[in-house]
C-alpha cells in the first residue's frame, strides 16, 4: 500500500488516474465506440496548470504511427514529485489510454510488465471520455480534465483541472476572461442537469459547486468574480434542501417538477432558493453584458 501522500498526488496527475493497487479493481466499461487516433489530435501540445499545491506539465506528441505518446511531470515545493509515461493506442477499432508511474528517481510504481488501462467510452469533436477520465476541449489553448476518483467507501468523487498551453497564458481582456468562465459554467451546468438521472439532486448540485470552485477568476473583473461567487453560494445554500428529496431522480427540470407537486410549504421553500439562484445569475449576466461578453 502506498503512502497517503502518494495517494493524494496520484489523483491530481494530468491523466489523473489511480493504479489498481489503490482502487482495488480494474476499469469497467460497456461498449467502446469506433475511433481513430487522429480524432484526438487536439490534445497534442505542451500543457501546464496548478493543482493540489503544486504545478504540473503534460506533453502529448501529435498522432504518428497510429499512436500518441505523452509525458507528465508533477512539481511540488520546487521539486519533482513523480513522472508518468502515457500512450493512446488503437485496440479493436477503438482507443485505449495506458500509463505507468515513476518516482523522481525513475523507479516504477507498477509491476515491470503492467500498465493501467483506460478504455475509450465516448468521443466527439471536443470531448474524449475514457473510463473514469475525460478530456474537454474548452478552446484551442485551454483543456479541462475531469476525473472520477474512487473513495474508500466505494463512492466516486469528481475532480476538475483546468490547464493551458505553455506560452499561451498571457493576461486576457475582461471580455475574453468572462467568456471563458461562462463557457466552463455551461459545461458544468449541462452535467448538473443530467446527473440527477442516476444520482441524487443534492449530489448533482454539490458536484456543480465543486466544479465552480475550480474555475480561475484571476483575470476577470472584480465585480464579475464577486457576482459569480454569490451565484455559487446561492447554489451551495440550496444543498440542504435538496438533501431532503434524495429519492427523486430524472433530469434537473423533471425533478424540480416532482417537487412542485408536493405540499405548498415545500414548494415555497424551493422557490426561495430558486429566486436567490436566478437573481444572482441575472447579476452575472448583466456584468458580462456590460463587458461585451454576453
Amino acid at each position: 500500500m502506498k503512502s497517503t501522500f502518494r495517494f493524494l498526488t496520484v489523483i491530481i496527475i494530468f491523466v489523473l488516474s489511480l493504479p489498481p493497487a489503490i482502487t482495488g479493481q480494474e476499469p469497467k466499461v460497456g461498449h467502446s465506440p469506433k475511433a481513430s487516433i487522429d480524432d484526438l489530435k487536439w490534445i497534442a501540445g505542451h500543457w501546464e496548470g496548478e493543482a493540489m499545491g503544486g504545478k504540473f506539465e503534460e506533453t502529448w506528441n501529435p498522432p504518428k504511427g497510429g499512436t500518441m505518446v505523452g509525458m507528465f511531470k508533477f512539481i511540488k515545493d520546487g521539486h519533482v514529485n513523480f513522472y508518468e509515461f502515457l500512450t493512446i493506442v488503437p485496440k479493436d477499432e477503438t482507443l485505449v489510454l495506458r500509463l505507468k508511474h515513476f518516482s523522481s528517481e525513475l523507479v516504477g510504481w507498477e509491476e515491470k510488465d503492467k500498465s493501467i488501462e483506460f478504455p475509450l467510452t465516448s468521443i466527439s469533436e471536443k470531448e474524449a471520455r475514457f473510463d473514469g477520465l475525460t478530456f474537454q476541449n474548452i478552446s484551442p489553448d485551454r483543456l479541462l480534465i475531469v476525473v472520477m476518483n474512487q473513495q474508500k467507501d466505494g463512492t466516486n468523487q469528481e475532480l476538475r483541472f483546468s490547464c493551458h498551453r505553455t506560452g499561451q497564458a498571457p493576461r486576457k481582456g475582461a471580455k475574453q476572461a468572462i467568456a471563458q468562465v461562462l463557457a466552463m459554467d455551461s459545461v458544468l451546468s449541462r452535467q448538473r442537469d443530467q446527473l440527477p438521472e442516476k444520482h441524487s439532486l443534492a449530489t448533482a448540485v454539490s458536484v456543480y459547486v465543486h466544479g465552480l470552485d475550480s474555475i480561475d477568476f484571476s483575470e476577470c473583473p472584480t465585480e464579475f468574480a464577486s457576482a459569480f461567487k454569490q451565484h455559487r453560494d446561492a447554489w451551495n445554500d440550496s444543498i440542504p434542501f435538496f438533501e431532503k428529496h434524495d429519492g427523486l431522480h430524472g433530469e434537473m427540470q423533471e425533478v424540480m417538477g416532482k417537487i412542485r407537486q408536493m405540499d405548498q410549504t415545500v414548494v415555497s421553500e424551493l422557490d426561495r432558493y430558486l429566486v436567490h439562484i436566478m437573481d444572482s445569475w441575472t447579476e452575472v449576466e448583466n456584468i458580462a453584458s456590460n463587458h461585451g461578453a454576453d
